[in-house]
């Protein structure tokens, strides 16, 4: 029997059905230490084990579901807006991890901070950290950067920032003796 169960142990399907038969275990005889002794383990290692009726303890300050849909309306209605183009999709599964749909890409429209100052501006009874907030963000709410900003730019603008950075590149080359020489000449007054 020992040598079963730390066969058991060795890999993480096998400790699942471990826990399965020493829940049951307990279950029946309700004494932790009575069960260690027949299968021959550490009494902490069972007590870790064994799941009361299948599940686990929920915290008492825990985010209500009504919260949670809340935060995650904010985050898509109120904070981000919709990435233009076709093709800014993402596949998302179910909860149930089965079926696929495209959803619409999402940037941020300020900083996460500034979401959550919003947030809490504008639902004070809420009782949720910024931590509890960044993880609820959805998966299609992607963080601003300076090329998501970009979305539309006309071929006369795009040229014109082209041109002033080739300017700048060059000016800013140039030896300062050049600037002194041909600016000062330009900037003298001339006497009549």
């Amino acid at each position: 029997m020992k040598s079963n169960i730390t066969q058991l142990n060795n890999n993480k399907s096998s400790r699942s059905s471990l826990q399965n038969i020493t829940s049951k275990l307990v279950q029946k005889s309700m004494k932790v230490p009575v069960v260690a002794r027949i299968l021959g383990e550490c009494r902490k290692t069972l007590s870790r084990n064994v799941k009361m009726n299948g599940k686990r303890k929920s915290r008492t300050d825990k985010l209500s579901m009504e919260d949670s849909t809340l935060v995650n309306n904010f985050y898509l209605e109120q904070s981000s807006r919709p990435m233009p183009n076709k093709r800014d999709v993402i596949l998302i599964r179910d909860s149930n991890g089965e079926k696929k749909e495209h959803v619409q890409k999402h940037v941020m429209e300020m900083t996460h901070e500034k979401a959550y100052k919003l947030l809490k501006s504008s639902h004070p009874d809420i009782k949720i950290g910024k931590r509890k907030f960044d993880s609820l963000r959805p998966i299609q709410v992607r963080r601003a950067s300076i090329s998501s900003m970009i979305v539309y730019c006309c071929t006369y603008c795009e040229n014109i920032r082209l041109k002033v950075q080739a300017f700048n590149r060059v000016w800013l080359s140039l030896p300062v003796t050049f600037w002194k020489k041909h600016l000062v000449k330009k900037l003298r007054p001339t006497s009549v």
